[in-house]
Order: C-alpha cells, then sequence, then structure tokens
C-alpha cells in the first residue's frame, strides 16, 4: 500500500481511516498529510503522533477558512506559512480568520496585494478588514463593491489612495456603477470626483438595465448623453418607463431594432409605444422573431397596423420544432407571406419528415389549407 493513501485519507477527512493506517500499516505518511488535512482532528492527531508538514499546511488552512485549524499550527507548529497565506485567507472569506491572520502578521511581513483586497470585496466583508489590509484594489474590486452596493468601500478606497486612480479606471467604475444602477454611488462618484468625461456608456447601460433614477441623473448632470443604443436596448429588455422618459427627454431617438427586439420578446406595450411615437419603425425581422417565440398577441399587432410583412423566416422554425403553431397558423391564414415564396423556399427547404419532432406534414397541411399548394408528391 502506497503512502499516498495517508494522505489522500487525511485530505478527506477520514479520521478513522488515518488512525487506522497510523496503527497498522508501516509504510508512513509524507508531509502532505498534514498539509492537506480536512479536519482539526486529523491535524492534532498527526501532530500528537510527530508527522511532519510543511508551510503548505496554514496556507490550506487559511484556504479553506478553518479557523481552528489555523490557530492550533500557529500555537504548535514551527513551520509557519508562506506568502499564500494572506491571499488565500482572501479567498476563504472568513472574516474572523483573515481578522486573525492580520493579528499575527504585520502587513510588512506578509505583504497583502490588491488580489487580497479584491477577494475581501467581492466576499462583501466589513470595512475593518480592509482598512486593516490598508492597500488598494483593482478596477474589479472596486467592481464588486458596486455589485454589493457597498458605497463605504468605494468611499475609503478613493480616499485613502486618492492618487492611485487614473481618469480611466474612474471612467470605468463610473459606468460599472451607472450599469448596476447603484444611484448612491454614481451620486458619490460625481460630486466628489474630477471625472472629466465618462462616455455615453454610462446612460445606453442604465437604461438597458432599467434603471430610470440613474438615466434622470445622468440626463440632468452629465454631459456625455446616450447613443440610440439607450432605448434600442431598454426596449428590448421591456423598460417602457425608461423608453417613454428617452422618447420625452432625449433626441438620440432609436433604430428599427427597438421594436423588432421588443417583438421578439413578446413586450407588446413596448411595441405599441413605439408604433404610436416613434417613427423608426422596425423590419420584418419583428414579426419572423415575434412568430418564432410563439408571442402570436404581437404578431398580429404588427400585421394589422404595420406594413414591414414577414419572410418565410417566420414559419421555418416551425417545421422542425413543435412550437408557435398558433402563430404559424395566424401567418398562414391571413396570407402574410407570398405565394411564390412560399412555393420557391419552403419547396427548398432541407426538412427531415422522418423526425419524430417535426411538424413537417401538418405545416404541409397548413399551407396546402390556405394557399392551395401541394408540396408532396
Amino acid at each position: 500500500m502506497h503512502n499516498q493513501c495517508y494522505g489522500r485519507a487525511a485530505s478527506k477527512g477520514h479520521f478513522e481511516t488515518v488512525q487506522w493506517l497510523d496503527q497498522n500499516r508501516t509504510e508512513g505518511c509524507t508531509h502532505r498529510a498534514m498539509d492537506y488535512a480536512k479536519t482539526l482532528e486529523i491535524v492534532q492527531y498527526l501532530h500528537k503522533q510527530g508527522k511532519p508538514a510543511t508551510a503548505l499546511a496554514m496556507d490550506n488552512a487559511c484556504l479553506t477558512g478553518n479557523l481552528d485549524t489555523l490557530n492550533f499550527l500557529y500555537h504548535n507548529r514551527t513551520e509557519g506559512f508562506t506568502r499564500a497565506a494572506g491571499v488565500n485567507a482572501c479567498k476563504s472569506g472568513n472574516p474572523e480568520l483573515i481578522k486573525f491572520l492580520l493579528s499575527i502578521t504585520p502587513t510588512e511581513t506578509l505583504p497583502w496585494s490588491s488580489i487580497a483586497v479584491d477577494l475581501v470585496i467581492e466576499k462583501n466583508c466589513s470595512l475593518d478588514i480592509i482598512m486593516s489590509i490598508n492597500q488598494s484594489c483593482s478596477l474589479r474590486g472596486f467592481e464588486y463593491a458596486i455589485e454589493h452596493n457597498r458605497l463605504d468601500i468605494i468611499q475609503y478606497l478613493l480616499q485613502q489612495f486618492p492618487t492611485f486612480w487614473k481618469q480611466s479606471t474612474l471612467q470605468k467604475v463610473f459606468n460599472h456603477a451607472a450599469t448596476m444602477g447603484n444611484l448612491d454611488i454614481v451620486k458619490f462618484l460625481h460630486e466628489n470626483l474630477a471625472i472629466e468625461w465618462i462616455s455615453t456608456k454610462a446612460m445606453d447601460r442604465a437604461a438597458s438595465n432599467g434603471n430610470l433614477e440613474v438615466v434622470k441623473f445622468l440626463h440632468l448632470k452629465r454631459n456625455e448623453g446616450c447613443t440610440t443604443k439607450a432605448m434600442d436596448k431598454a426596449a428590448a429588455n421591456g423598460k417602457l418607463e425608461v423608453v417613454k422618459f428617452l422618447h420625452l427627454n432625449r433626441n438620440e431617438g432609436c433604430t428599427t431594432k427597438a421594436m423588432d427586439r421588443a417583438a421578439s420578446k413578446g413586450h407588446l406595450e413596448m411595441v405599441k409605444f413605439l408604433h404610436t411615437n416613434r417613427t423608426e419603425g422596425c423590419t420584418t425581422d419583428a414579426i419572423d422573431s415575434a412568430a418564432h417565440n410563439s408571442h402570436l398577441e404581437t404578431v398580429e399587432f404588427l400585421h394589422k397596423h404595420r406594413t414591414e410583412g414577414c419572410t418565410v423566416s417566420a414559419i421555418l422554425k416551425f417545421i422542425n420544432s413543435r412550437v408557435c403553431y398558433d402563430s404559424v397558423k395566424y401567418i398562414l391564414a391571413n396570407k402574410l407571406i407570398p405565394r411564390e415564396m412560399i412555393e420557391s423556399e419552403i419547396s427548398n427547404t432541407q426538412i427531415d419528415s422522418n423526425d419524430e419532432e417535426s411538424d413537417y406534414f401538418e405545416m404541409v397541411d397548413l399551407i396546402n389549407q390556405y394557399y392551395g399548394i401541394v408540396l408532396l408528391d
């Protein structure tokens, strides 16, 4: 039996197996047993039996967030730990373990990198831990703080390390805050930092995610504005109040993508608003995609109120999957697709008529019924 069995049993937390191997086998174990031991009970047993270890033991205790094991190793072993311990502790997200490691290790002895701060922020730890590390973070750390809505962390880092942040970094932080809809953070950044330019991405992304209050703030307080992507994406995501605000207060407008994508997702009220209030219109993609996604009411509205029509693509998805029957039937019953297009494109479409999931013959019946076209030999 190889002595790796000893180490594997320890790493899996199988105390009784470790004990049996120690008492009944002669192969012994390597330092890996204690280095990777899963539980304090196993560590204590191995220590009592005089087994070896390396600094990896404490490093791994930090990584797994096992404060009891770390405490025991610190007070009973001499191997110490490596520079990886700080980052490992932050990866664990155990605030008490991080505090303990900070208490036994001056920052000069164990440098804490920006990666460590990023990890602490990602785990949404308390501000006092970040203050104890006394190190700035990277852009990703700021993004984590924004995602957790931690204005306190952002205030501390920007005030404690003011010379570290370039305009380009601050712009990205601002844009991310707008994207996430964190109005308090957006206000703080705007009011306390001299951010010269943030790009149109801020309002575009805020609008896309339906962050109306952020959109209003940017409209009133910033000069960058937005692009047509703001209304296009807000429409696609069904953010009607945002679209209304942009329509009434901005002049960038939208493109045909706004109605096309709103139709694709079945946002009927959005489609109605755009039809009534905007002039950009849509393309054949509107009915095509609405039909694909079984949005019959949207298909009906577009047919009755728009002139773009659809293409044969609107019904092709139905042939090879059991979806959108009502929409396809409506399109064929109302002859939205020209007869010649049906004859040329459907006839030439590669279809597996033997596929059990196919509605090929049902489609053929509908075409025969409404167009009088016989597609079967």
